[in-house]
């Protein structure tokens, strides 16, 4: 595969294409004169439908032609470079310091601004370096093709203080020793091993194995001359400054706003591989308010980073630390923030140390239940409890906090918590449904003698359905696997949608669990997903607007959201998702899977569940996304009435639609699950729950 077209032509060429409107043949016209160079190809298209189009189609494949030729000209005028990832770090630079300057001292500032003032090979050099997995380069084998000199690169950015050289010398080795050890192939470690410890396991190959035993010896002072040895064969080699490599960490996070995102958003954007919604950047307030809230949270991060590798490497002395470290700093944070100060918006929250160190804190809570540490984890979630009054983290300590005084046998606490929580505004869904059920198992007498008013509401009987299938495997721990209708193997989800199909009545469907949902909302609410709100949008490379894990979302979108649940009430759904569907296709949007769900799918659903349902199940999403946007039914299905039934499509006879619920042998739903079933059968929804048994072994 030589690459991909330019994203300009792409968009207009390939509905011509998709749509059969033109067939196209392509071929290199020419060969580039480097590697990394643009290839030139020349595309001839032919028009296949000469005479059958309607006026709508005849319309559509003009606009498109005009614009496919637009882009063409525009290409040829503005041919792409090699060196566009060049432009966009210098960009994301840019943005930054116009937008958080506040953030950087005059040092940092100094640096940055050093970088725009270097030549463009030492720019393309670093940017270059700084995008490998390092930290260490051999400078012989630095060489790219835009770069016409790399040794003079080197010099101007040390020079600049952007990186660091080492070479074969008599000065002191002040680096890590396991950092430039990698440098060496295995070989080349061997033979050191071989010369200078013959002792020491002759006949290890593996490069880890090397690499630790080279570098305790020099640390333990058996092998003193390691550097020399190793600086002599790998030659001069150069790394990213700790000042340079802060300092860009910074611009990162703050240019992205997550850790998960990084320089290869702007080269998928570039490819046409990834395309993200367009919508306003609309700044009003500042993330962080000064550049002490901001070390706050990277210090936090840090430590958040540390707990992960921690419990990965089951080290439990440091995830002790962590979790101390945090308890120490959440209870500073917030005894000093002042009552008075001016709040930035509430879905900024995610963006404050305070924020992460209770995510540490509520790992260390499943840390210490799983030692059996009950008071510890009690003392943990009362702090947080008690110090972080807004977060919908709060269901989970509430709940966690009533289980774990059970387990110490304080009954009477742990009945008052959850009682307590029922009550709390923060506590939503499935961890609302848990501690309600609590309560009525614990409220018995003597300890209350009056019966909660949502009693009954929770103990309705939600709908189940028996079916047996003959299992391959059906054990305590194991995937149930079971023999479908068409005697090939599968799970317990694909043989309900097989009894459905059949016995349970002639029903279409999938087995998608959240994913459907999130599609269809996303598609129905784009508008107002990516709607112009102030502060919620802050880069180009968003999927969701920062608020719409938060109440924030619905309260400011009020009349936009029910404008457009009434739409959906009133019967327009199928038009609006054909629509949203048409012009984004192919556009990230958190929820939104394009190549999980078929559009004929999504309108035969979106047609079967109705305006009514429908609209209640977005206003659910809108008001919280982060409570009710997992735990759904397995199932969604739909079936037409009548003679009218469309199977690619809306059906002309009406529908209707169910959803299930999929349980194998001694599985139980979960509190979010039955919250959602209950939820669905109060939106007028037909749920139920299939149960899937081992037929008998006579049958």
């Amino acid at each position: 595969m030589l690459g991909y077209l330019p994203r300009e032509l792409a968009k207009y060429l390939a509905p011509l294409l998709d749509s059969g409107y033109i067939e196209c043949e392509g071929f290199v016209s020419a060969l580039p004169k480097r590697p990394l160079d643009v290839v030139p190809i020349q595309l001839n298209c032919k028009k296949t439908l000469n005479g059958e189009m309607s006026f709508d189609d005849q319309q559509r494949f003009e606009s498109l032609l005009k614009n496919t030729l637009v882009a063409v000209e525009d290409g040829k005028m503005h041919p792409p470079s090699s060196t566009r990832y060049q432009k966009n770090f210098l960009l994301m630079i840019e943005d930054v310091l116009n937008s958080h300057a506040h953030l950087f001292t005059e040092e940092e500032k100094s640096l940055l601004a050093t970088f725009s003032s270097l030549s463009d090979d030492s720019q393309r050099l670093f940017i270059r370096l700084y995008t490998r997995k390092g930290p260490w380069f051999r400078i012989s084998s630095i060489s790219y093709p835009e770069i016409s000199d790399p040794l003079v690169a080197i010099e101007e950015l040390q020079v600049a203080g952007f990186v660091y050289s080492l070479s074969y010398s008599n000065e002191p080795f002040c680096y890590e020793m396991k950092e430039v050890l990698h440098l060496l192939p295995v070989s080349e470690m061997r033979e050191i091993l071989v010369a200078e410890l013959p002792k020491e396991g002759i006949n290890i190959s593996r490069r880890q194995e090397l690499i630790n035993i080279l570098s305790s010896a020099y640390e333990e002072g058996k092998c003193p001359v390691l550097p020399k040895l190793v600086l002599k064969r790998i030659g001069t080699c150069v790394r990213i400054s700790t000042a340079a490599d802060e300092v860009l960490w910074r611009v990162l996070r703050l240019f992205f706003l997550n850790g998960e995102q990084d320089l290869s958003a702007f080269l998928l954007v570039d490819l046409g591989l990834v395309k993200f919604p367009d919508y306003v950047c609309r700044v009003s307030h500042q993330i962080f308010r000064d550049r002490r809230d901001l070390l706050e949270y990277e210090e936090a991060i840090h430590v958040a980073q540390t707990m992960d590798e921690s419990l990965d490497d089951n080290n439990m002395e440091i995830v002790a630390r962590c979790i101390n470290v945090s308890e120490n700093q959440i209870r500073t944070i917030i005894e000093e923030t002042p009552l008075n100060s001016d709040s930035p918006p509430a879905f900024f929250s995610c963006f404050s140390a305070s924020w992460v160190y209770s995510k540490v804190l509520t790992l260390g809570v499943s840390v210490y239940e799983r030692e059996r540490r009950y008071e510890d984890a009690i003392g943990l979630l009362k702090g947080l409890l008690s110090r972080i009054t807004s977060d919908s983290g709060r269901g989970y300590w509430t709940l966690r906090l009533s289980v774990d005084l059970e387990h110490m046998g304080r009954l009477n606490e742990s009945l008052l918590v959850a009682e307590e929580g029922v009550l709390d505004k923060w506590v939503r869904a499935g961890s609302k449904m848990a501690l309600q059920r609590r309560v009525l198992r614990l409220c018995k007498p003597p300890r209350r003698w009056k019966t909660p008013n949502y009693a009954e509401s929770i103990k309705r009987i939600i709908k189940e359905v028996n079916i047996m299938g003959r299992p391959l495997i059906c054990e305590v721990g194991a995937k149930n696997v079971f023999y479908g209708y068409d005697g090939k193997l599968c799970g317990v989800e694909q043989l309900a949608l097989q009894y459905y199909a059949e016995e349970g009545g002639g029903w279409r469907g999938i087995h998608s669990e959240s994913g459907i949902w999130m599609t269809i909302f996303g598609l129905l609410m784009w508008d107002v997903l990516f709607a112009d709100i102030p502060d919620v949008f802050r880069s180009k490379f968003q999927v969701a607007p920062l608020d719409l894990d938060t109440d924030d979302f619905y309260e400011v979108r009020k009349s936009l959201i029910e404008t457009q649940l009434k739409r959906i009430h009133e019967g327009m759904a199928e038009e609006i998702l054909i629509s949203s569907w048409e012009l984004h296709h192919g556009t990230s949007c958190r929820g939104v899977r394009w190549d999980s769900h078929s559009p004929s799918d999504l309108r035969a659903a979106v047609s079967c569940i109705g305006g009514r349902c429908l609209a209640s199940l977005c206003r659910h999403l809108a008001l919280d996304y982060r409570n009710w946007s997992s735990g759904m039914p397995d199932l969604l299905l739909w079936r037409f009435h009548g003679d009218n039934t469309n199977k690619t499509g809306g059906g002309g006879g009406g529908g209707e639609a169910k959803l299930v619920e999929v349980k194998g042998p001694r599985d139980q739903l979960s509190e979010q699950q039955r919250a959602w079933m209950l939820l669905l059968m109060d939106c007028g929804f037909d749920a139920e729950v299939c149960k899937v048994s081992p037929a008998p072994k006579d049958q």
